[in-house]
């Protein structure tokens, strides 16, 4: 997919921001979604006609505000990290995003433990 800015101003790159937010977010929310391509890095580098302005970077590499829109949904929002002391019984539950999850605890005997597992 591409999003493009209208152009190249500061409320532009903004309508863009605007937009990746959006359209990330609801896409990610969606059950049938597995993946989302985006098609043009750079700014100018699209097919001759596409639009001029569809980079997360602009001509000279520098991030758009585009780039950090998806840098923090990706890489901070979605992502679930958390610490908890388990009750006398050991149990312990939790909501999270699908994906794979490392979980580390120690023992009563003081060993650590290390379990990877895949949430569908």
């Amino acid at each position: 997919m591409t999003v493009s800015a209208p152009d190249n101003s500061p409320q532009g790159l903004a309508v863009q921001e605007a937009i990746v937010r959006n359209f990330y977010r609801l896409w990610f929310s969606h059950p049938s979604v597995v993946g989302i391509t985006w098609w043009n890095l750079v700014d100018g580098g699209a097919a001759p006609g596409e639009p001029s302005y569809s980079g997360l970077f602009d001509k000279d590499m520098n991030p758009k505000p585009s780039y950090y829109v998806l840098d923090e949904l990706i890489n901070h929002e979605w992502k679930t990290s958390f610490e908890v002391k388990a009750p006398k019984d050991g149990r312990i539950s939790w909501r999270g995003f699908k994906g794979n999850y490392r979980i580390t605890w120690t023992d009563r005997k003081g060993r650590v433990h290390v379990q990877e597992t895949l949430v569908k």
